[in-house]
Parts: structure tokens; sequence; C-alpha cells
């Protein structure tokens, strides 16, 4: 079953600081995936990857999390 999240109703249930909410939401999904069950030394306010890469069958993991409630194109600069 594909899940399909309705990001309106996100920001609605997370209204006090939805890019937190929704990088920590990430967050557990990667632990998740990687059965990461005490989780992975996070970092604050990093302006690359979220946590720390875990290796898995020798690949180097991390991931970036972001939410924007605008489209992406509006926050690209103009050239």
């Amino acid at each position: 079953m594909l899940f399909e999240p309705d990001w309106i109703v996100f920001k609605q249930n997370f209204p006090d600081d939805t890019e937190k909410h929704f990088e920590n939401f990430c967050y557990m999904l990667f632990c998740n995936e990687f059965d990461c069950k005490k989780g992975i030394t996070t970092y604050e306010n990093q302006t690359a990857l979220e946590t720390i890469p875990i290796i898995r069958d020798n690949d180097v993991i991390g991931f970036q999390a972001k939410f924007y409630d605008v489209p992406l194109t509006s926050r690209v600069p103009a050239l």
C-alpha cells in the first residue's frame, strides 16, 4: 500500500514548529528503515546531513530533511 502524506494536515497538527517536527519524522523513518533502534547522533542546525552517517554493506548513508510550505522554485534566487 502506498502512503500519500497530506502536508496540509501535517502542518495543522504541528503548527508550533512544523519544520522541526518534519525533521524529527524523517529521523524516525531513517532509523526505522536502517534498524537503528537506539537512534543516531544528530547535529543541531547542521547545514548538511541531519545525523552522523551510518555504514551499511560498505555504503555510507545519511539524510537531509527540509520542510518547505512554498514551491521550491520560489526559493531559488534569480540569475
